[in-house]
């Protein structure tokens, strides 16, 4: 279609991120899977610490360690969340060519790029 002079296309803009869905996924979905996973191991060590026997003294060992990992998970999903926020405001210094993202295993993880 030419209209005035000018040549218009038909195709939609192209957004920086596929869909924001993947995004989240992408930035937060192994520190939540670290959350989970402690919250769970720690409420199986719970219930195996009230019953008897040998692994009664193991859970109760293990028990306070596993705490760290719902911290570590919730201090890494913060981390992520500020360069969310630094990434959308522009501040983040990051390695992509295409958004100023940071690249993580040759990916960015903001736009997905490789």
């Amino acid at each position: 279609m030419q209209q005035a002079g000018i040549l218009l296309t038909m195709c939609p803009p192209q957004s920086l991120e596929r869909s924001p869905r993947m995004f989240f996924i992408r930035n937060l979905g192994m520190p939540f899977i670290l959350i989970i996973a402690g919250v769970v191991t720690m409420m199986g060590l719970a219930i195996l610490s009230q019953q008897g026997g040998a692994a009664a003294g193991w859970a109760r060992a293990l028990f306070p360690l596993m705490g760290l990992l719902p911290a570590l998970g919730a201090a890494w999903a913060v981390h992520r969340l500020v360069q969310i926020g630094q990434w959308r405001r522009g501040t983040l210094n990051g390695d992509c060519p295409r958004c100023t993202g940071v690249l993580a295993g040759g990916r960015c993880r903001m736009c997905g790029q490789r």
